[in-house]
């Protein structure tokens, strides 16, 4: 399964040059263990005067054993560091889209899972 992983922003530009939010997240990602090697770049389809490939609008997770509660206890840490306001958007393989921003990062976990088309994990 993946989850397509976009960001919005508000006062920076959100694609993966170096230093933007986006590219931020791509290294915060890579540095835990269990999600290094599971995490593409999604070029844009490059316009007709652009010489290479497009630029990076979002990542691609390839989700795994253990990735959904490694992504939901990375993401509000990553989020709570920014300058800007920056929103995640997640996207399941069934369409489903959910937002994560600092004001709702406590959910971030059963919001990861809806994306998934998983249940919410149970408390017990």
């Amino acid at each position: 399964m993946e989850l397509r992983i976009g960001l919005r922003t508000t006062g920076e530009t959100a694609d993966a040059t170096p230093d933007t939010p986006l590219e931020r997240l791509r290294q915060w990602l890579r540095n835990e263990p269990e999600l290094r090697g599971r995490i593409t770049p999604l070029r844009s389809t490059p316009g007709p005067e652009q010489m290479s490939g497009g630029v990076v609008d979002a990542l691609v997770l390839a989700v795994g054993s253990g990735t959904v509660g490694v992504l939901a206890r990375s993401l509000p840490i990553w989020l709570k560091q920014q300058r800007s306001q920056v929103e995640i958007e997640i996207t399941g393989a069934n369409g489903e889209t959910v937002r994560v921003k600092a004001d709702n990062i406590q959910d971030a976990e059963s919001l990861i899972r809806r994306a998934l088309g998983q249940p919410p994990a149970s408390d017990d």
